[in-house]
């Protein structure tokens, strides 16, 4: 199911959709590249702020360090009064760094951040020790004056030497005092020599850090907005792209479809019902298409019905021709019958006369007399029943019942020993039917279709062929066929085989099929014929259902 899914192409899915839709998700995906772009540059401004105030912070963070460092100079260089006031503001910056650094970390990268508060706190726990060794260290060179009064006027440039380079004064006092290298002033000097190269290291990595703090945030910054320009760049072309392709793609295959199905409406306005649209225009499921879709099948519709009208008015005009022609044959056979009566009681006589007192040859002249009177009798028969047109009594038959008693009524007439006689379909349809006209219609098609059978004999009247009958139920209707391999039918003759008179036989009256034609019409029914010359023919027969469940007992 999944795979089946899947494998739904968006071209399909596209031409699935109605037209509203198409629209609707046309203006839906340009209105949803327009938001995205909107959200997008919201978010983006928004980070854009927050970055340049990070950017700010670190630049304020980045100016704070180098005072610092300027203010640790300086407290090195100056007297004790004045590093004094310089190792405040020292302590100052590192408090006003730490606060700068708390208000930044709600904007950057934190763990920069607490690695420079680190590094800030290691500087002031550093620097807390430089001032409290330098206190020492002026204690003790204080201790020693009076050892040193000698010296005394220079104690104050010791002092600020002291401050600058611990390790060459410690070498001095030893040479001037002869300090040994236990004493606690060498110690102490040794030890701020060590703090002060510590110290000095601590604020080179600060100012580093805050260098890459201060790139870091600028290079962001840069990005964001690099990012909103793309998105700018990217966003809008593509919404036009969409919008206008879209536009364009929906209004061109509109109006195409639109464009062919007027020409369809004009060629159906003129009476050709055969042009369809083209099929590749039936892919879209679009109200278009559903248009399309209704003008084709009304077009089938018509086709169909224009067809119907053509062989009702057939129907129409062969029923016309044969009231006209029953209603002259019924003159003619009338007149032609009781003359006919005569001569064929005259000619009885005579056989019976000229059986005792004429030689063969006058007696097989008379018996020929009566034969042909005889066949003309049965043609002014055929031709009274097909002028008489009597009205069906129709009552619930069963259609399967009433073919084989018709074709056992035939095989009396026929030697059927090499007919191969075959009834398929459902073995019980009711139809609505007069029971003796329906089976006259089987008689006269089992005649002719045996009739139409390759002789085994030219001497002896005996047929070989398959005879097929299938009786289907289709619906409210029932639907009979009627098939041989005889000769079948020349191509030019089926359009005049119900037509009165009209015969391929050597001996036909060419009523028969008239007659059928006639008696199934009067039963509300249709019948066909399709025939191959040379492989066969089929009658098609469709009779309406009966309703009834009571079936009319038959006889053969």
């Amino acid at each position: 199911m999944l795979h089946k899914f899947y494998s739904i192409s968006p071209a399909k899915i596209f031409r699935a959709m109605s037209l509203k839709r198409k629209i609707a998700i046309s203006f839906n995906v340009s209105a949803l590249v327009i938001l995205l772009l909107v959200v997008f540059e919201y978010a983006n401004f928004h980070e854009i702020k927050k970055e340049i105030k990070y950017l700010e912070n670190t630049d304020q963070i980045r100016s704070k360090s180098l005072q610092l460092r300027r203010r640790e100079a300086r407290f090195f260089l100056y007297g004790a009064q004045d590093a004094r006031q310089e190792a405040d503001m020292v302590h100052q910056h590192l408090d006003e760094l730490n606060e700068l650094i708390k208000d930044t970390g709600r904007f950057g990268n934190s763990s920069r951040l607490e690695e420079l508060q680190s590094h800030l706190h290691d500087y002031s726990r550093r620097f807390s020790r430089v001032e409290k060794l330098f206190d020492e260290a002026i204690l003790s060179l204080n201790q020693l004056k009076p050892a040193l009064n000698a010296h005394a006027p220079f104690f104050p440039l010791m002092e600020s030497f002291i401050r600058n380079y611990p390790n060459q004064s410690s070498a001095l006092l030893k040479h001037i005092s002869s300090l040994p290298a236990s004493h606690k002033l060498v110690i102490t000097l040794s030890e701020i020599e060590v703090e002060i190269k510590e110290l000095r290291k601590t604020g080179e990595d600060i100012l580093l850090l805050t260098g890459e703090l201060d790139k870091v945030a600028r290079e962001n910054v840069e990005g964001f907005i690099l990012r909103s320009e793309t998105a700018i760049m990217v966003m809008f072309p593509l919404f036009l792209l969409i919008g206008i392709g879209a536009l364009f793609l929906i209004s061109t295959n509109v109006v195409n479809r639109l464009m062919a199905l007027i020409r369809i409406v004009e060629s159906t306005g003129k009476g050709n019902f055969a042009e369809r649209v083209p099929s590749g225009m039936l892919k879209h499921d679009d109200e278009v298409g559903t248009l399309i879709k209704k003008l084709n099948e009304m077009e089938d519709h018509l086709a169909a019905r224009d067809c119907e009208l053509r062989n009702k008015n057939d129907e129409l005009l062969q029923t016309k021709k044969l009231a006209a022609i029953g209603t002259f044959a019924s003159g003619v056979a009338h007149e032609i019958n009781n003359p006919l009566n005569n001569i064929n009681i005259s000619a009885q006589v005579l056989a019976r006369e000229a059986q005792r007192d004429c030689t063969g040859k006058i007696y097989d002249i008379v018996q020929d007399i009566v034969g042909q009177i005889a066949r003309v009798k049965h043609l002014v028969n055929d031709l009274l029943d097909f002028a008489r047109g009597k009205a069906p009594v129709l009552v619930p038959v069963d259609a399967t019942g009433l073919i084989r008693d018709a074709y056992i009524c035939v095989a009396e007439h026929f030697r059927m020993k090499n007919i191969q006689f075959e009834l398929t379909g459902s073995s019980e349809v009711i139809v609505d039917a007069d029971q003796l006209q329906m089976e006259r219609v089987f008689i006269n098609l089992f005649s002719n279709a045996i009739e139409a059978m390759p002789q085994i004999d030219s001497n002896v009247q005996g047929f070989s062929g398959h005879l097929k009958v299938s009786v289907e139920e289709a619906g409210s209707k029932a639907i009979i066929r009627v098939s041989d391999n005889g000769s079948g039918i020349r191509q030019d003759c089926m359009d005049q085989i119900f037509e009165p008179f009209f015969t391929t036989k050597h001996r036909g009256t060419g009523l028969g099929l008239s007659i059928v034609f006639s008696i199934i019409n009067k039963h509300h029914g249709q019948i066909s014929v399709d025939s191959e010359e040379g492989r066969g023919t089929v009658f098609t027969i469709i009779l309406p259902r009966s309703h009834s469940n009571e079936i009319q007992d038959t006889c053969s």
